[in-house]
């Protein structure tokens, strides 16, 4: 037997700070004062959902490495960054990559050539995550270069040239990958851990037959990041001329471009997780080189061999495996590997793979009939991944099957791996099979060992395991026995076997037995110890002492034992209940019972009280010493009502030695939803402080913090500190008030509070003032605090949204004072119809801590004479009381406005700010009713012959009103109906006529609706109207990222917006003339936006390429991120037809706008206008750039129409309707130094849209729309 050398890099605990391609220290500008104001790339966004769904199906095709991320192609040079010069002459350039919500960066270059002394670093905003130094030694002659992942959203790309090389350095980068998924070993990436629950750490045990070869052939494998956005696995290889050749064994549908490839090795966590769901903790990441060259591959057995540009560094301590080409069937098999980009695993087969095709190639098949793995499995991600034999010899890479898990345990399906007795003659030339490459020397070698070659040792025997004595109840005289292993090649007998306790006597005595090589032998010592002292832990040395023995190493083993105490028992968990939603009446209760003791325990009690209520069974056992049982109350607890609760349980013992460990408490709270949502981009709170309450917290989706509590005075404002790490995030608070665990808008004491605006990743801390409202609730309530990302927190809060976090916590609100009242309502009279006699009353409420009575409450009205009154109650602290005035007030004058100021004075109270309130009310005229809203129809898209008509009307009177009339028009036709009512004074209420309208041809229509009331006393506020458009397409597209317009800019035409997807600006107009030639000026927010612009010529709605007056005018071309403005112009055909027409402008990103206006496309925007082509506009059009034209109405009949400007000679005022048919047209001058005003009378025409427009060929024209009723 070979017994394996081990590496303490392999057994580092501590993870070094950076990810480094060598360790050649820190980038240069850390050690400088340099201005971080470099230039900005952003990454455009993409379909994340479509390239998740192909993941879901591409994950379990084996036709490409796993991907992790989607990979941009991009063209930043020198030119896109920003170059500092030092004092001595050396040159730093840098640039800043950012790709919203990345949880990790990497990069392709596609021209990379180092001087000597330059180098490259990457790095990200925290310089937490370090890549480099990629200096001289990276040069390959292809000029490739890629990269391995740094963590973030935002990257540092950091060149430093000395000016002995000045100019001689090239960089260029060709793609950059955005990571959405298993990110390496980020905190908040799912790379580690990302793999299912069966897999098995690689420090797992997989039998000690293989042990020694496992720690061997773990330093040989590695992650391979493929194609710059996939992840693949491999092993280094070795040849039979043992030189460190670094060979790379992978699959061949791994395969691409390898100058372009990343590896990674010895990815091991320091705590190994053998098929449990519980996480893995990350390990040493600092090995890791970037650049190979195609050596060999061939479909045939699915094999790729590439050497890596660089020497593996010695102190990597890595092995080349060594591999067997013989064909011959292996007893049974292991493989190593990283499943989806995890930290490494391994998987075993205890039955003989078979020889098979699979998907073309020739394999070794880890059959389904023999059950698949046995220990572990493989995933995606594992491909390429080294199948060893009995011996620890490669013998095929992975290549595909069908084994996953399924929860701890695999499913038991086959997997099959590319022979590489098959590849070694593969296509049988040298670029397609490996005899050339493994086999340098022409020895003619069926197998190869690994290199270097596992230490070996003829003679070698060591302790294994301390067996006896364990801690609990130990006497004076304990037998001390051991496990001895023989590790050597031979076997051994008659050595001598010792153990000390505590440093003391060495008791000696020899094995004369036979240890076969690797067998395991127990001995026990005849000579006992002594433990009797209870409560004292014992140090138990073990050692074998052996004359031939060749490793001295694992010769001794040391354990502690403790005595205690035979009595000893408590509750050291509550399992359940816990907080939750929605708990139920009958909750079980289960806790963990631990024996701190040494004696075996049955019968014992166990206590739990709950809301005053004692419930104690019986617990038959056996618990044995120092181990727990769990334990389930037969006895079900009630928490159905939301609220807090607090559960205490208990174990009594007669006996017991230790009273202190008996019970344990816990606090449970029901709420009615705790909404998770996803904060692993680091959205949410990482810092939550308000009075009392600091919490920092990581990402928890749903943290209940109501274990933390605060006290805060009713009318305070209070600070409030928070830290999140994602900017953009909106904020609310919540305090239940009434303690219903429903969240109510009233509720709320910071609503929609931004934090970190525009801002992407990092630590961002802001405080807001929150004020406790002076008539909140007192007592403890709940408290809860929501983020959401890029948009309001919504007004539910249970709602789930897709990134943010909740947190609740507890506040106990207390008065301010010891005395203090106050009028906190006014509840009668209300504006309506008044009498001469109105009962004023109002609402008293106590905020201080003692109640009060026998105090003064007093009203007046409109600053008249004060009615003072005595309440001769009893109002109870935090309580309120209502009180009616004896004496009436008058207000029976008919439109008249009434304040009413009521107070209250208490001869203690200590706040005379809250003491008194005011409220103003109108007594109505009686019938006064009108429509104040059309809720539908609206504008949309293909609208339908029967659109529902539903409308708000409001009784602006004081009489309830029934069976009255309404009636809408449409298009010159009218619908009359009756509305039963009843509609009480001062309110509204919705109506939806029976009878529908057609609005089934794409147009523009006017709405109007209007109420007939016998006796109305105001017919102005009758009526509304409104335009409804009905397109034949609205197409909304993705403006999140900046594309589309933020300025539209056409003569009158003058929007700046938003991101509006689809944006109806119908209500903005401007004339144009047949012929004539505009600027139209257009922003964006993002680089390559292509722009088409049609006016709807026909006025059919469908936008025809004849109606184009611009064709893909590209703006920034080539740009990313940023805002960019450009001008341009577009010419008007001069036969035009006269009149109203819509405008569309429309835009798309990266490829031209199509055809069809109606087309979607992922990002872009479209924008709709209305213009008015003309005959002549006239010369001089900038005239009126800076002039104030506004129109007024009071009845949608008589206009006053106003322009502004410094222009003082004669205009033209002219009026037109939407087919561009003149109405009126007249010449005015100026009716004061300032302005040109005209009254227009529309009431002799028909009802509709029309146009108005003032100015004269010198100055230009303003235009605008006038709705006519």
């Amino acid at each position: 037997m070979i017994k394996n050398y081990i590496s303490t890099l392999l057994f580092l605990f501590s993870i070094g700070l950076y990810s480094q391609v060598t360790n050649q220290g820190i980038p240069a500008s850390w050690n400088l004062n340099l201005d971080d104001n470099v230039k900005t790339v952003n990454l455009p966004g993409f379909d994340l959902e479509a390239i998740q769904a192909e993941d879901a199906v591409n994950d379990y095709k084996f036709e490409a490495p796993w991907r992790f991320g989607y990979m941009h192609s991009v063209d930043y040079g020198f030119e896109d960054g920003t170059w500092t010069v030092l004092e001595n002459g050396d040159r730093i350039w840098r640039l800043l990559v950012k790709s919203k919500k990345a949880l990790s960066l990497n990069f392709i270059f596609d021209d990379f050539f180092m001087p000597e002394g330059g180098n490259v670093y990457l790095y990200n905003n925290n310089k937490t995550d370090l890549l480099g130094a990629y200096d001289s030694t990276q040069n390959q002659d292809s000029g490739v270069l890629g990269t391995w992942l740094v963590q973030g959203d935002a990257v540092w790309i950091e060149y430093y040239e000395p000016i002995s090389v000045k100019g001689q350095g090239r960089l260029h980068i060709a793609k950059a990958t955005h990571g959405y998924r298993n990110a390496d070993t980020f905190k908040d990436a799912k790379g580690l851990n990302d793999s299912g629950a069966c897999n098995l750490d690689v420090d797992c045990s997989i039998g000690e037959d293989w042990e020694e070869l496992k720690e061997h052939n773990k330093r040989s494998a590695g992650i391979l990041l493929s194609g710059g956005s996939g992840f693949c696995s491999g092993a280094l290889i070795n040849n039979t001329a043992n030189d460190g050749t670094p060979y790379f064994l992978t699959a061949n549908h791994c395969f691409s471009n390898p100058s372009s490839w990343a590896f990674r090795f010895g990815w091991i966590s320091p705590n190994p997780v053998c098929a449990s769901t519980t996480p893995s903790t990350d390990g040493p990441t600092n090995m890791t080189i970037s650049g190979a060259t195609e050596i060999a591959r061939d479909a045939g057995s699915d094999f790729a061999l590439v050497e890596i540009n660089q020497a593996i560094p010695e102190d990597w301590d890595r092995v080349f495996a060594g591999w067997d080409r013989s064909d011959i069937t292996p007893e049974f098999t292991v493989g190593i590997h990283h499943p989806s980009g995890d930290i490494m695993k391994v998987c075993r087969d205890n039955d003989q793979p078979i020889q098979a095709i699979n998907g073309g190639a020739q394999t070794w098949e880890i059959t389904t009939a023999g059950g698949g793995w046995e220990i572990g499995v493989t995933e995606p991600g594992s491909s390429g991944s080294p199948l060893f034999d009995v011996e620890g010899r490669i013998i095929g890479q992975l290549y595909g099957g069908g084994a996953a898990c399924s929860g701890t345990v695999d499913n038991g399906l086959y997997d099959y791996y590319g022979r590489l007795g098959v590849s070694w003659e593969g296509g049988g030339s040298p670029s397609s099979r490996l005899r050339d490459w493994l086999d340098p020397t022409g020895s003619g070698a069926t197998d190869s060992s690994a290199y270097p070659a596992l230490v070996s040792y003829p003679y070698d025997i060591g302790i294994e395991s301390i067996d006896s004595p364990l801690s609990g109840t130990l006497s004076n005289a304990e037998t001390v026995t051991v496990s001895i292993f023989n590790y050597g090649e031979n076997e051994a007998s008659n050595f001598e076997v010792s153990y000390q306790v505590d440093g003391g006597s060495v008791v000696t005595e020899t094995y004369t037995g036979t240890v076969a090589s690797t067998e395991t032998v127990q001995h026990t010592f005849s000579t006992p110890a002594d433990m009797s002292e209870v409560g004292t832990t014992y140090s138990i040395t073990a050692y074998t002492t052996f004359a031939e023995d060749e490793d001295a190493e694992n010769d001794s083993l040391t354990v502690d034992v403790t005595h205690l105490n035979p009595n000893d028992i408590g509750v050291s968990e509550i399992i359940s209940p816990s907080s939750g939603e929605l708990l139920s009446a009958a909750e079980a209760v289960t806790v963990t019972v631990t024996n701190y003791g040494g004696a075996t325990q049955y019968d014992f009690d166990v206590t739990y009280e709950f809301n005053g209520e004692t419930v104690t069974e019986v617990v038959a056992g056996p618990l044995e010493g120092n181990s727990s049982i769990e334990y389930t109350f037969n006895q079900t607890v009630d928490i159905s009502a939301f609220g807090s609760y607090t559960i205490t349980v208990y174990t009594s013992l007669d006996g017991d030695s230790g009273t202190s460990n008996d019970s344990i408490s816990a606090d449970i709270t029901n709420i009615n939803c705790a909404p998770s949502m996803d904060c692993s981009f680091a959205d949410g709170f990482q810092l939550f402080q308000f009075a009392d309450i600091n919490n920092e917290s990581g990402c928890e989706g749903y943290g209940d913090f109501t274990d933390q509590s605060t006290d805060v005075e009713l009318g305070e404002t209070y600070g409030v500190t928070m830290t999140t790490g994602y900017g953009d995030q909106f904020v609310r608070i919540w305090i239940d008030y009434n303690d219903d665990f429903n969240f109510t808008l009233d509720e709320l004491v910071l609503d929609n509070y931004e934090m970190a605006d525009g801002a992407a990743g990092g630590s961002y801390t802001e405080t807001v003032s929150v004020t406790i409202p002076i008539t909140a609730t007192l007592g403890e309530h709940l408290m809860r605090a929501k983020t959401n990302w890029q948009a309001g927190v919504p007004d539910d809060a249970c709602e789930l949204t897709q990134y943010g976090e909740t947190e609740d916590y507890m506040i106990n609100i207390q008065p301010g004072a010891a005395y203090d009242i106050g009028v906190t309502n006014i509840t009668n009279p209300i504006t309506g119809t008044l009498t001469a006699s109105e009962t004023i009353t109002v609402e008293i409420f106590n905020f201080g801590e003692n109640e009060v009575s026998n105090f003064e409450v007093s009203y007046s009205v409109n600053g008249g004479d004060s009615v003072t009154e005595t309440f001769t109650g009893t109002i109870a602290s935090g309580e309120s009381s209502e009180y009616s005035f004896t004496t009436t007030a008058d207000m029976s004058t008919v439109e008249a406005m009434y304040t009413i100021v009521a107070s209250v004075s208490l001869t203690e109270d200590e706040d005379a700010e809250n003491d008194s309130y005011e409220v103003e009310i109108e007594h109505l005229i009686a019938f006064d009713t009108g429509v104040t809203a059309m809720i539908s129809p609206t504008s949309g898209i293909l609208l339908s012959s029967a659109e529902v008509v539903t409308v708000e009307i409001t009784n602006f009177g004081g009489a309830t009103l029934t069976d009255f009339e309404i009636t809408y028009e449409l298009d010159g036709e009218s619908v009359t109906e009756t509305v039963p009512g009843p509609l009480e004074g001062n309110s509204t209420m919705e109506y939806t006529f029976a009878q529908t309208a057609d609005l089934s041809i794409p147009g523009n229509y006017t709405v109007s609706a209007y109420t007939n009331l016998d006796g109305d006393a105001n017919t102005d506020n009758d009526i509304i109207e409104t335009q409804v458009v009905n397109s034949n397409c609205a197409p909304s597209m993705n403006c999140a990222v900046g594309d589309g317009l933020q300025l539209f800019q056409m003569l009158d035409i003058n929007n700046p917006s938003g991101c509006e997807g689809y944006g109806d600006f119908t209500d903005q107009v401007t004339d144009i003339a047949q012929g004539d030639t505009y600027d139209v000026t257009m922003t964006t927010g993002y680089g390559n936006q292509y722009v088409k612009i049609w006016i709807d010529m026909n006025d059919d709605y469908t936008y025809s390429s004849d109606e184009l007056i611009m064709n893909d005018y590209v703006i920034a071309s080539g740009s990313a991120g940023g805002t960019y403005t450009e001008t341009t112009q577009v010419t008007i055909p001069a036969d035009a037809p006269l009149g109203m027409h819509s405008m569309r402008v429309k835009t798309n990103w990266n490829a031209g706008v199509p055809d069809d206006a109606c087309e979607l496309t992922t990002y872009g925007e479209t924008e709709d206008y209305m213009v008015n082509i003309v005959t002549s506009l006239g010369i001089g059009e900038t005239e009126l750039t800076n002039s104030e034209f506004v129109i007024f109405s009071n009845d949608n009949e008589n206009f006053t129409v106003k322009l502004t400007t410094d222009y003082s000679d004669l205009i033209t005022f002219s009026v037109y309707d939407v087919s561009g048919r003149l109405i009126t047209n007249n010449n005015i001058s100026k009716a004061n130094n300032t302005s040109f005003v005209y009254n227009l009378n529309m009431s002799e025409v028909e009802s509709g849209i029309y146009f108005v427009r003032m100015g004269n060929s010198t100055i230009g024209y303003k235009t605008g729309r006038i709705v006519v009723r």
